[in-house]
């Protein structure tokens, strides 16, 4: 399975959350790994049809 390049990205984005004190950046961010599980669910059923 390929899932661990899905993950490096979201880790990546919350370690940067985590830096950011920005209550706006951390709502873009959030929203930004909402998209990013968005994309990598539709990659998986799309690899998996």
């Amino acid at each position: 399975m390929h899932i661990w390049w899905l993950s490096v990205p979201y880790t990546l984005v919350t370690d940067l959350l985590a830096i950011l004190p920005n209550p706006t950046a951390r709502v873009a961010g959030a929203f930004l790994n909402a998209a990013l599980l968005l994309a990598s669910c539709q990659i998986l059923s799309y690899t998996w049809r």
